[in-house]
């Protein structure tokens, strides 16, 4: 039976059939055998039926048949139904042997090995998305059925960035190919991202198809093209005639890949097929006609023959009684015998035709690529890899030529979005994308807003067109389980993008661990996060309020601080010899007045009682410090002020700290008068949850609610499972303003549609805004901007020591620092004391000075009378010079 749709094949199917049995008969002794060519339109099922019934009734005991599966299917029903064998030489659908065609005998591997063989080479060059072109014949589907199903289990078993995504297109296979309409196809083809494509359909579509796709620009360099057996065991078919006649190959199928059976052209068998096949049809059949089609054919007409010549003898019934319609006929079950019991090795392979020993469990393909247009078939296909059941692929030839002449291997991927048309997924919420009132409007002039402002930007830059797509649910997306469904089924956008209904959404979509592991998101162009809000109900009274902006620890480290360096100034000002304290205490333990008279005046004042005169036991005194101390935490003054570096030091570090505190109270204060003048009596999540004046609730299968209830903090879980479902955005704003009822969204959103509200505002923050851009500026409303303030009261928290500790540990630094200076100003001080006779240690003097320090102010007062007694004697004005006073006076003076 011979399709005579294969013009290409048919003359050169019909000169084998006619070698193989003039060889069988030039050789037998005893059974000659006879052929008979029942030539039909393939594209007609009454065509394909009736020669069938019309085969039948010329005495044929076996039909052998090179159609496609679709033919195949239909002629095995008409000859099973009376027991006639079939043997299929080319036909390769998975589908095919069903338990109602057991007189149907397939030689070529299903579709299902080839499938196998397409996973690997995808697998092999890392091409996982992609799209498959098929007829919407019986073949066609069942072949992309096969594939598909192949892609998904080898999609288990890898990671996410290696799943397989594959499209699939199916034209109408109408019976001349030449009537072929693909413009839809290829119009959503042009319009995608794929780059890798796979052609699997009859050998007589071919042709045309790639045709259309060069003419659409599909067949350029970036782009793999991958055609199936059907079309490379038959490369005749994709030759182009000329007007003279003339056969060609295109030059654009340079750089296919194809799959093909593999024919071992090494083997004895064959080359002595292909030889004596050429010389005895001298002129009617050329060594490039011998493809593995043709050498399948000639094995199928020699294992028939081989068959019957081995078994004739016990062939029961007759031949005349085949007929559609009629009872089934005996003979039927004996040819079925013979052939399946014979085992049989050609010019293609060997074969045995029993089910149980399909050709699946050996099988052979070869990978090939046109690399060499011209007008013979030997200059088509050339092959660079093979594979095998055991084996698998093996890819043997490192000189690969693809698409447009490129050699390296194409990523797969598209790398440029120039002169694409994409689908952006985008729904109404202002301000990030806004429909201007049009329902299912997909034109761009329709839309306005932040998103569709970005499209624009993207499309000039980047050169492609687009259209909006509104998702029919006017959902963003979630994934919802049920028990029938136990994985989930996306719907809104995320649903729309799975499906491929859209190419990209472009809208405030947040992120989530649930929605990264579906699709992919660009980086962020807004940071944003969740937000509570709720309305004023009355002012509430706190006479203490002004304890509020610092907790009770915090309270207590600062006042344990003003004590301690109220202590510290004190010490240091009794300690420090460079402190009016230190100076003349020194002075009036050491000197004696005729050794310490100013020689400048007239009246010879003694220096140690007059500056006695001018100290103050009580400037260095601890309630002094505290006065000094507590004045500048109060922000007001105080008297005197050290002289030491110690000591100023000291000062100065307590100045730092107070600046940073009353700053941090004042605002912190500011906040807790604001909280307490629009009363609300929540100021962080948690008092949500032990209140009972409000209740709060999230928008009913919200990304916010996912969020909630999957947060690892217990609080925020607890506060999404006890929240109430809101049906919409704007019912949670009604129920905000009715008052008693806290909405718990996006920070985003809530900005943007408070704005004019000054009786809603922010009670408590999750996590704080982060960078908004100019078009947010631009389209959005700016909180700070409200006539009535900001109005968020989410910072609005005690302070607590722990908070606040490191201003504590700047205090602690400026002590050590200060200690550091007294210890130096007392080595200076005492390696320069000139005060003593020059035998005692630098420890005994410093013990002294240390001594003197602590006691001068009680000696002092005990002494001050006395001194005001001693006689002072004058000195001459005229010299300025100390009159000389002998060692043994001066330290009976001293003693004095």
């Amino acid at each position: 039976m011979l399709n005579e749709k294969d013009e290409a094949s048919l003359p050169i199917f019909k000169h084998i059939i006619k070698y193989a049995i003039n060889k069988v008969n030039s050789n037998s002794t005893g059974v000659n055998f006879n052929y008979e060519f029942e030539e039909y339109d393939g594209s007609s099922l009454f065509e394909v039926v009736n020669a069938s019934c019309n085969l039948l009734t010329k005495d044929v005991v076996v039909v052998i048949s090179p159609d496609i599966s679709n033919n195949i299917a239909n002629q095995a029903d008409v000859f099973n139904s009376v027991k006639m064998p079939l043997i299929a030489s080319a036909a390769t659908d998975s589908y095919l042997q069903t338990a109602g065609r057991n007189q149907l005998y397939v030689m070529a591997p299903s579709d299902l090995t080839q499938a196998q063989v397409l996973v690997d080479l995808l697998t092999k060059f890392g091409w996982t998305k992609l799209s498959l072109i098929s007829s919407d014949s019986n073949y066609g589907i069942h072949s992309a059925t096969t594939l598909q199903q192949l892609l998904i289990e080898r999609t288990a078993d890898v990671t996410a960035e290696e799943e397989f995504d594959a499209s699939v297109y199916f034209f109408e296979a109408v019976s001349d190919p030449a009537d072929l309409y693909l413009e839809d196809i290829l119009k959503n083809v042009v319009e995608s991202l794929d780059r890798v494509f796979v052609l699997h359909c009859e050998d007589y579509y071919g042709r045309f198809v790639l045709e259309e796709a060069y003419n659409a620009g599909l067949l350029s360099e970036d782009f793999v093209w991958i055609v199936t057996e059907s079309i490379v065991s038959t490369p005749q078919s994709l030759r182009v005639r000329t007007t003279d006649n003339n056969y060609y190959f295109p030059i654009y199928y340079e750089g296919l890949i194809g799959i093909s059976l593999y024919v071992d052209t090494v083997n004895p068998t064959y080359r002595d097929f292909k030889r004596d096949a050429v010389s005895s049809l001298a002129g009617e059949m050329k060594g490039s006609d011998i493809t593995p089609l043709v050498a399948m054919l000639y094995d199928a007409a020699m294992l028939a023959t081989t068959a019957l010549q081995d078994n004739i003898n016990e062939l029961t019934g007759t031949v005349a009684d085949a007929r559609c319609g009629n009872n089934k006929w005996a003979a039927g079950k004996d040819i079925a015998r013979f052939l399946t019991t014979t085992n049989y090795t050609g010019a293609s392979g060997s074969y045995n035709l029993d089910r149980n020993h399909a050709k699946d469990h050996d099988s052979q393909y070869r990978i090939v690529n046109f690399i060499d247009p011209g007008t013979g078939l030997d200059s088509g296909f050339s092959g660079i890899g093979t594979w095998t059941t055991a084996q698998g692929l093996k890819i043997t030839s490192g000189d690969i030529q693809f698409l447009g002449g490129v050699k390296k291997t194409p990523t797969g991927i598209a790398d440029t979005l120039e002169g694409q048309h994409l689908k952006v997924g985008a729904l109404h919420a202002p301000p990030f994308a806004i429909n201007a009132n049009v329902e299912g409007c997909k034109e761009i002039e329709c839309w306005e807003g932040i998103c569709p402002k970005i499209v624009k930007r993207l499309a000039e830059d980047l050169n492609f067109t687009y259209e909006f797509v509104e998702p029919k649910d006017k959902k963003y997306g979630l994934l919802t389980k049920t028990e029938s469904n136990p994985t989930g089924e996306w719907d809104g956008m995320v649903g729309d993008l799975l499906k491929k209904r859209i190419d990209i959404i472009a809208m405030d979509l947040s992120v989530s661990s649930q929605r990264r592991s579906y699709i992919d998101f660009t980086f962020s162009y807004l940071d944003s996060g969740i937000s509570v809000i709720m309305k004023a109900e009355s002012k509430t009274d706190n006479r203490f309020f002004f304890l509020s902006p610092f907790a009770f620890s915090t309270w207590v480290a600062i006042f344990i601080a003003f004590a301690l360096i109220s202590v510290f100034q004190t010490i240091f000002g009794k300690l420090s010899p460079f402190d009016q304290h230190g100076i003349i205490a020194f002075a009036n333990e050491t000197c004696c007045c005729k050794s310490c008279e100013d020689p400048t005046d007239d009246s010879a004042k003694c220096l140690a009682t007059e500056a006695q005169k001018e100290i103050n036991a009580d400037s260095i005194s601890l309630i002094n410090a505290v006065w000094v101390i507590g004045g500048s935490l109060l922000g007001q003054g105080g008297e005197p002020l050290p002289r030491s570096p110690s000591g100023r030091m000291i000062v100065l570090t307590w100045w730092f700290f107070v600046l940073l505190i009353t700053n941090m109270y004042g605002a912190n204060l500011t906040a807790f008068m604001t909280l307490d003048n629009q009363g609300v009596p929540i100021s962080k999540p948690s008092e949500l949850l032990i209140q009972t004046d409000y209740k709060w609730g999230v928008r009913h299968e919200s990304i916010t609610a996912v969020l909630l209830e999957n947060n690892i903090e217990t609080n925020y879980q607890k506060l999404g499972s006890q929240s109430e479902d809101v049906p919409s955005f704007h019912s949670g704003m009604e129920m905000v303003d009715e008052g008693g009822f806290a909405f718990i969204e996006d920070t985003l959103w809530l900005e943007y549609y408070i704005f004019d509200s000054c009786e809603i505002f922010f009670l408590l923050k999750y996590r704080e805004e982060g960078f908004f851009h100019d078009l947010w500026n631009e389209q959005g409303k700016r909180i700070e901007e409200r006539k009535c303030g900001k109005d968020s009261v989410g910072s609005d928290k005690m302070l607590s020591f722990q908070t606040l500790i490191g201003i504590f540990y700047v205090l602690i630094l400026g002590v050590l620092v200060s200690v550091t200076l007294l210890i130096l100003e007392l080595t200076v001080a005492t390696i320069r004391d000139n005060s003593h006779d020059g035998k005692t240690t630098f420890l005994e003097r410093l013990k002294r000075r240390l001594k003197l320090a602590f006691v001068a102010t009680s000696f002092q007062r005990k002494r001050k009378g006395r001194r005001s007694k001693l006689p002072i004697s004058p000195l001459p004005a005229i010299s300025p010079v100390e009159p000389e006073i002998s060692s043994e006076n001066q330290e009976e003076n001293c003693k004095v």
